[in-house]
């Protein structure tokens, strides 16, 4: 993906696990890794806090929808 899809995709990203997992203003969001194949989006980063260890986080959008998220080796969503 180009840069500007990274940044893209990051937003959406950190919106899609944002509502799938209570987070709050404590919590940082960032992808580092990401690759595209045909209308699935791959991502791997990071959940950080100021107070809890980081969180890591595997996610795959379909159509930039959810489609699975795992964190910490928890799935949170599987289809």
């Amino acid at each position: 993906v180009s840069s500007d899809d990274f940044k893209t995709y990051s937003k959406i990203i950190e919106s899609q696990i944002n509502i799938l997992i209570p987070l709050n203003y404590e919590h940082n969001i960032e992808t580092k890794s990401m690759h595209k194949n045909g209308s699935y989006l791959y991502a791997q980063g990071v959940i950080s806090s100021r107070k809890n260890n980081n969180l890591y986080f595997d996610i795959i959008l379909k159509d930039d929808k959810s489609y699975s998220l795992i964190v910490n080796d928890t799935e949170y969503i599987k289809r």
